[in-house]
């Protein structure tokens, strides 16, 4: 069974024969009489029909089904979505402009933007905040297409829209919350990638007129846009920015140092100004937030002691790994779970166990096809190169010095001819540019998705996050959505054999599948047939998934719009008791204060069930000044905390007003008031 590399050769010499009849690979030619290249062409046709008919019923899917969920409450609200929808509501009526999430300084308020937008239009609510998350999610969903398409083929791009389509259920939370920049940020990320490979398979032709210039100055100006833009959304995006630039400024490094560079540039600083104006005025804060975060207390180097990391790179294979690829059961010993996640799919261990074991075998066999898509990846170069024209470049002769290359035949490709025989290739020199760069585009474009899931998973390991926050931290892996294309390509590609036979029958193959592809579907090979059952696997893990949290989402004693239960009782209570003005914790707080239109407001004192009354992560300074000007302000605690048993004793600690003070319970909240 020949590898992805293996086939690259083959496929450099079909495009060849492609460019010699000037028919182009997808495209349906004029039909000839009898004629082989109509009969191709039309079964390409077909297939592109009935992959662009699969893509549209598989997000028409995944819009239902969110929609499902979402009209269930599922996920429930909690405060750092209540924060975004309270930014949303104080755009539109109170004339605030925020640039960043209250309290964090690394999250954009694109979300925030947008949510103003539908609340103009349809009234603030749960629903309305969400509805712009949802469409950001589904172009992120066409976008992954796209990528799996321009990297693999289209089968791949159908095999991740797939696999996105149902989960995992971790990402349906991440999909479905407008809690910060995640969901734009991958949007963008996607498109920043789709852009940069379209420009490397352009000819390297500078513009010969005024609207070719203008017109390239414009890409590049909107490249640098897209990559502002999501790095003010959100800092994962690190990872994407820096291997997109080393492509773009390895593939087109004329373009980059002219004119086109300066446009890159200015693109990138207006759609990054809110994040550079604030850290430029503010000492860095963002970053030095970052910083203070990702580390240990007390750490005062950038890097994490050895010991430590080893530990965090262990939690990272047992708990942070599995979750982000939907393993069917995964282990936490640390850290808080939510609430939103299917309980049958979670257990909460004090140490180490079998089902940790298990999950850490489940990412070592995702690690290895990362690992084997390196590979591959390192020998397609090679092979690459080899089929260059002698006249070649300096890249060329620097790996021939090496002894890392054999030396062919002056302006031969070494590939197979155009009758089908292997052996030198006679290549017309305005031919063989274009068709290099097409195949060495999508070489850049998998390169490009492999240094993402890399230094995504690296910088991972490096935050005391992935040994404390076990299950909640794993939002900080999200990027690695963008690699699924790179996941299921390498396993489709070791998957050919019985893929191809599969395809075929369904009409997806078309007429102009690779001479590798083509040959090895005759060899049904055991490997094959593990990468199909991999494939199959992964993709009914997700199916899974979906069925039990679609099950899950059904609970209405947690779940429901506008608002839960517990928390209309809740909201009940207070207005029955003329109660505007209330110190509560975090989780409470902001989420309260957006269900109930502000029309009950709130400070934040205690936290995590501590046994104290401090004032605590307070996000916006406001409702902390009106709390302070209220004489007898309410007191929300969860009920049979310590908190709660000697609340006169901590009121009194912190010479807050408490005598006279009647106490309720309603549900799982002991509330405190003065009558």
């Amino acid at each position: 069974m020949r590898g992805p590399a293996e086939a690259l050769p083959h496929e450099i010499a079909r495009k060849q024969r492609e460019a010699a009849t000037e028919q182009p690979r997808e495209s349906a030619p004029c039909p000839r009489a009898g004629g082989a290249a109509g009969a191709g062409g039309a079964g390409n046709g077909r297939a592109a029909r009935l992959a662009f008919r699969i893509a549209f019923a598989l997000l028409a899917v995944a819009a239902l089904f969110r929609l499902i969920l979402l009209l269930r409450g599922w996920p429930s609200l909690d405060s750092d979505e209540a924060v975004v929808g309270l930014m949303a509501r104080h755009i539109l009526h109170n004339g605030e402009y925020p640039n960043f999430f209250w309290g964090q300084f690394y999250l954009g308020t694109l979300q925030a933007y947008f949510a103003a937008g539908i609340f103009a239009v349809f009234g603030s609510s749960l629903f309305a905040l969400r509805l712009p998350v949802l469409l950001l999610v589904l172009g992120f969903f066409v976008a992954v297409y796209a990528l799996g398409r321009a990297a693999y083929g289209r089968v791949v791009g159908l095999l991740a829209l797939a696999w996105l389509a149902f989960g995992p259920p971790y990402a349906l939370i991440r999909e479905l919350v407008a809690d910060g920049g995640h969901q734009e940020m991958l949007l963008l990320a996607a498109v920043l990638l789709l852009g940069v490979w379209d420009r490397l398979r352009r000819p390297d032709a500078r513009p010969t007129n005024r609207r070719g210039w203008l017109r390239l100055l414009a890409i590049y100006a909107g490249l640098g846009f897209a990559a502002g833009l999501g790095l003010w959304s959100d800092l994962l995006i690190l990872p994407v920015l820096l291997v997109s630039g080393v492509a773009l400024v390895a593939g087109r490094t004329r373009e980059v140092f002219s004119r086109c560079g300066l446009a890159l540039v200015l693109g990138f600083c207006l759609g990054a100004f809110p994040l550079l104006q604030f850290n430029l005025t503010n000492n860095n804060a963002t970053f030095a937030q970052i910083e203070e975060q990702r580390s240990l207390p007390g750490q005062g180097h950038a890097l994490p002691p050895l010991d430590q990391w080893q530990r965090q790179i262990g939690e990272t294979l047992a708990v942070a790994i599995p979750i982000t690829y939907g393993s069917p059961r995964v282990c936490v010993s640390q850290g808080n779970v939510w609430n939103w996640y299917p309980p049958t799919l979670i257990r909460e261990l004090p140490s180490v166990s079998a089902c940790q074991g298990a999950n850490i075998l489940f990412s070592l066999g995702i690690l290895g096809v990362y690992l084997s898509a390196l590979w591959a990846l390192l020998l397609a170069l090679r092979l690459w190169l080899r089929t260059l024209p002698a006249r070649g470049t300096a890249l060329r002769g620097w790996f021939a010095r090496r002894g890392l290359l054999r030396a062919g035949p002056t302006g031969s490709t070494g590939s197979t001819g155009p009758t089908g025989s292997t052996g030198p290739t006679e290549t017309a020199p305005a031919a063989v540019p274009a068709l290099d760069r097409e195949v060495a585009a999508r070489l850049w474009l998998r390169a490009m998705l492999l240094g993402i899931a890399l230094f995504t998973l690296a910088a991972y390991t490096l935050s005391s996050d992935a040994q404390i926050n076990q299950f909640t931290a794993v939002r900080y892996l999200i990027p690695l959505y963008l690699t699924v294309p790179l996941l299921f390509g390498q396993l489709w590609r070791w998957a050919v054999p019985v893929g191809h036979w599969l395809t075929d029958r369904v009409g997806l193959a078309g007429a102009t599948s690779s001479a590798a592809t083509a040959g090895a579907a005759s060899r049904k090979s055991i490997g094959a047939w593990v990468a199909m059952a991999a494939i199959a696997l992964l993709l009914s893990l997700n199916l899974a998934g979906a069925t039990v949290t679609l099950a899950y989402s059904g609970d209405a004693n947690r779940f429901g719009l506008p608002t839960t239960s517990d928390d209309q009782r809740l909201i009940a209570f207070l207005d029955a008791h003329g109660i505007t003005r209330y110190y509560s914790d975090y989780w409470t707080c902001y989420r309260i204060a957006f269900e109930s239109n502000e029309r009950i407001l709130c400070a934040i004192r205690g936290q995590n069930g501590e046994p104290q009354l401090h004032l605590i992560n307070n996000r916006y300074p406001p409702y902390e000044r009106l709390l302070a000007g209220t004489p007898h302000p309410a007191y929300i605690l969860p009920a049979g905390t310590p908190v709660d048993r000697g609340f006169a004793d901590f009121a009194a600690q912190e010479g807050l007003p408490h005598d006279g003070y009647i106490r309720a319970q309603v549900g799982d909240f002991a509330i405190y008031y003065h009558p």
